[in-house]
């Protein structure tokens, strides 16, 4: 583990107490939602690989479709928990394999940020950060 993973490591386990972080964050008009009572678990992969003494983070754009609230939106790959999943790590780990065939190792999670509402689709998504050793070579979607 190089000297930059060790920092990011240890900056992701400060922060992951940090709960407000996403409430901070959110626009002010966005106010309470009364259907949040029973959210539905989620989970995201954000993947740094390393470039040039820096990170690229690699995302997607998901597909248009009329009937899906996010269509065409920019997001990290993820989705919903699954009772197949042991933890919502395994969840954006497996989604990330479905969605973009990229097969991410456990020993590649750094860490955990603060989960985020997400109102529109009533999810409340757990994002996790991983750094790849290099950038995966093929896509499958």
């Amino acid at each position: 583990m190089n000297s930059i993973e060790k920092h990011i490591r240890k900056k992701l386990q400060q922060y992951t107490e940090i709960s407000y972080v996403s409430q901070y964050m959110a626009p002010s008009l966005r106010g309470t939602f009364e259907h949040a009572t029973k959210p539905k678990l989620s989970a995201v992969l954000i993947m740094l690989v390393p470039h040039n003494n820096s990170f690229d983070i690699l995302y997607v754009q998901r597909t248009q479709n009329l009937h899906d609230k996010h269509s065409g939106q920019i997001s990290f790959p993820g989705g919903g928990y699954s009772k197949q999943d042991s933890s919502l790590c395994d969840t954006a780990v497996r989604e990330t394999f479905e969605e973009i065939g990229v097969l991410v190792n456990s020993n590649c999670i750094v860490g955990k940020l603060s989960e985020h509402f997400v109102p529109i689709s009533n999810y409340i998504i757990h994002p996790y950060v991983a750094i790849l050793s290099n950038a995966p070579h093929t896509f499958i979607l």
